[in-house]
This record gives C-alpha cells, sequence and structure tokens, in this order.
C-alpha cells in the first residue's frame, strides 16, 4: 500500500534530521510530542507531490487534549499518534475511527499548506525542504523492483508500519559453484550498503560458516535479488 510506505518514510526522515537543523519546528526535539499538527501539514505536502489528490488536515480536541491528523481518499494517516500512551506503534493508516473519533469537534480543511498566512506557509516550506533532503537516506536498492505482500485491507482494519524484507544470493569460491539465499528483515527501507554489510554479518554468524570456512564464501557475489514490504495489518 502506497499510502503506508510513503507515510512510514517521511516520519523517518523527520525523525533523522537534527531538531536544531529546524528551528521552525522548535517542538521536533520532542518529536512526537507536540508535533502533530506541523507533521500533519508537512506529510500532506509530501503525499500530494506524491500524486495524492484527495488529502485533508484534520484536527479535533479531547477535552484539553489537540490532536491532527492526514485523511487520504478515505483512510486516516496518523504519524504521531505514538504520543498517546495507548497507541504502540508510529505510523496508522485505517479506515478504523475508533481512535480518532475520541477528538470531538473535529475540523477538516485542505492538505496544502500553502492556504496559511504568507509567514506560516515561508515556515512550513523551508522546514519541508530540509526534511526532503533526507530523502536519499531511504535510497531503494538499485535495480530491486519492492513486491507488497499483504492482506488487502477491510473497511475496519488498520495497518501499521511496514516491516522490509531483503533476500541476498551469495556464492563461494573455488569448486563450490552453488548459490545461497539468506533474508535479512528491517523495519524501514534500507540502503543497498546496509543490506549487504547486515547480510555479511549474518553468514558469519550462521550454521553455513561452519560446515564452509567464511574465507570459502565469494563477498563479491552478494546480491540482492528481492526486497518484500510485509505492512502489519490487524
Amino acid at each position: 500500500m502506497e499510502l503506508v510506505k510513503l507515510a512510514s518514510r517521511f516520519r523517518r526522515m523527520m525523525q533523522k534530521c537534527d531538531p536544531s537543523g529546524i528551528p521552525q519546528i522548535p517542538a521536533l526535539a520532542n518529536f512526537p510530542r507536540g508535533t502533530c499538527g506541523d507533521s500533519s501539514d508537512l506529510l500532506a505536502k509530501y503525499l500530494i507531490d506524491h500524486g495524492f489528490a484527495n488529502v485533508s488536515y484534520v484536527y479535533g480536541m479531547n477535552g484539553r487534549q489537540s490532536h491532527a491528523w492526514i485523511e487520504c481518499d478515505g483512510w486516516i494517516v496518523d504519524i504521531t499518534a505514538d504520543q498517546f500512551s495507548e497507541i504502540d506503534f508510529p505510523v496508522i493508516v485505517t479506515k478504523n475511527r475508533g481512535f480518532h473519533d475520541r477528538f470531538k469537534g473535529q475540523k477538516k480543511s485542505s492538505g496544502d499548506f500553502e492556504r496559511y498566512d504568507e509567514w506560516t506557509v515561508a515556515r512550513l516550506r523551508e522546514a519541508y525542504r530540509i526534511i526532503c533532503s533526507m530523502e536519499s537516506e531511504f535510497d531503494e536498492v538499485p535495480g530491486v523492483e519492492f513486491t507488497y505482500k499483504y492482506l488487502e485491507p477491510t473497511s475496519g482494519s488498520r495497518v501499521y508500519l511496514d516491516k522490509y524484507s531483503y533476500v541476498v544470493s551469495y556464492g563461494f569460491l573455488g569448486s563450490m559453484k552453488e548459490h545461497r539465499e539468506i533474508t535479512i528483515t528491517s523495519s524501514g527501507p534500507c540502503t543497498l550498503e546496509q543490506v549487504l554489510t547486515d547480510a555479511r554479518e549474518q553468514i558469519i554468524a550462521s550454521d553455513q560458516v561452519e560446515k564452509y570456512r567464511s574465507e570459502e564464501i565469494d563477498w563479491e557475489s552478494l546480491s540482492v535479488i528481492e526486497a518484500i514490504i510485509n505492512p502489519f495489518i490487524e
């Protein structure tokens, strides 16, 4: 699901930033606490820039506690809900309104932050530019198409932060011409260098090295042959 991928990616981009480098969002040092408004505005811009047209900003109150999130094509997209003690997941994409309907007097507006006053627009534009500069840190593995393996969410289901799996192939030196595979998992997209480093460490620690000395492994042959996204769905 593209919404899951983009929302989880954008949250990781925000967390990658040095808060002192984004004075436009003073609360970023306490992320996700106190950042739901700005985070939602910025996420909405990111979704719009990636082709989503029906993006709305929603705000509500639960007693004295406010909260904001994004709604897109009937889905709630929330990357700061884990500031609340009852939420354990950093990214929520759902059509189940149980949690969000606790916030009353909800007001919905356009997800385009260009609707704000000139000062706010300038502040959010600069914050967005800095956050998006982190995007290259999460480049997908070159030449590998991601496969999505998940059950189709129903209207009452919740899609949480996705798990990424990378299948790495490797071979042996000398007379051993066979190739083996190993799977590397992570909570988010990794660079090719990260995947191959993790694969090397896992191969060295595996039972296979007890049978085949590590120096017989052709480390130059390591290559990613498949990347799989497995969103957690409830």
